[in-house]
């Protein structure tokens, strides 16, 4: 079950363990993809059990590719 990569726009499908394409990955400066590693639990692709630590990391990555890229992120959505 691919899914799109978390890059702003990026339309690539990929493998559910994964949080971007090859291409935006490489974007990632290297200390955000090891805590985007760190916080990752094999398997909670599957059971959709994120960690708030891996969200924050995911998050940040996610950040610095868009401003390599020179856009603008929605903002995050709370729950209330």
């Amino acid at each position: 079950m691919a899914h799109t990569c978390y890059a702003q726009g990026c339309t690539t499908l990929i493998h559910p363990r994964q949080l971007m394409c090859f291409q935006h990955w490489r974007k990632v400066p290297k200390p955000l993809q090891k805590e985007v590693w760190k916080y990752y639990r094999q398997g909670q692709e599957e059971d959709k059990m994120l960690s708030k630590e891996h969200l924050i990391a995911a998050r940040n990555a996610i950040k610095a590719v868009a401003a390599q890229e020179g856009k603008t992120l929605l903002p995050e959505v709370r729950g209330g």
